[in-house]
């Protein structure tokens, strides 16, 4: 990737929304950038004598870690599926990746609800014009929860994060909801107490085709979360 940018928006390797220069907080001027961090490689092995339509190991990394060198590898995903069973690292149920443009840059999911992270899930596939539903129990990050007031303590998820969602797909449209739902805890210090409160995340997102080869397409995401920073 070679990156110019004119003006500077605080971030030298993709373009981030959040990154944009406001009033008061000047932009670092203009730059340029060459790198290989999107390089990726994937490892797949498959079952094909399975009776299970998904049988299959994967594995995918790039070198897109900003806090490492050039160099360091970035695991993207490594999970297993066999039959409607799935374990491992990849995205979040929430994840609507069809909503998404096909962009060359990662800048792409700026605007969806969504990440990978380390699950076990439980999908009936949605065929064509037909419908599908999951469950899954996924890692809570513990950094996403927020302290604005840094207090004393630590917080943290006692359980994993339980997930659910449904996909229904037509001829023109691609449609999918889904719900999340998390207990946080502070564990309070130096005079602070203790605290437990629920987090939750509602999203629904999809496609819907201008033309019947579905060549072209719109894409739409609508999101809501109170409790956490994750996903965003």
């Amino acid at each position: 990737d070679l990156l110019y940018d004119f003006s500077g928006t605080g971030n030298d390797k993709e373009f981030v929304l959040a990154t944009i220069p406001v009033d008061g907080d000047p932009p670092p001027g203009s730059y340029y950038n060459l790198q290989a961090r999107e390089t990726r490689f994937h490892f797949e092995t498959r079952n094909t004598a399975s009776k299970y339509a998904k049988d299959r190991f994967y594995l995918e990394f790039d070198f897109f870690d900003d806090n490492q060198s050039l160099t360091t590898v970035r695991l993207r995903h490594a999970y297993f599926e066999y039959g409607k069973l799935l374990a491992g690292r990849t995205w979040t149920l929430l994840t609507e990746m069809r909503s998404l443009p096909l962009f060359l840059d990662f800048a792409a999911g700026d605007s969806i609800l969504g990440g990978r992270t380390a699950q076990i899930r439980w999908t009936t596939v949605a065929d064509s014009q037909d419908f599908g539903w999951a469950v899954a129990v996924e890692k809570f990050n513990d950094g996403a929860i927020y302290n604005p007031s840094d207090l004393a303590g630590e917080a943290r998820a006692d359980l994993p994060r339980l997930t659910g969602g449904f996909t229904r797909i037509w001829p023109r449209v691609v449609w999918s909801a889904g719900a999340a739902v998390t207990q946080l805890r502070f564990d309070g210090a130096q005079g602070v107490g203790d605290e437990t409160d629920a987090a939750y995340t509602v999203t629904t997102g999809g496609r819907v085709y201008l033309n019947d080869s579905k060549q072209y397409y719109l894409g739409y995401s609508l999101g809501y979360q109170s409790g956490s920073i994750t996903d965003v």
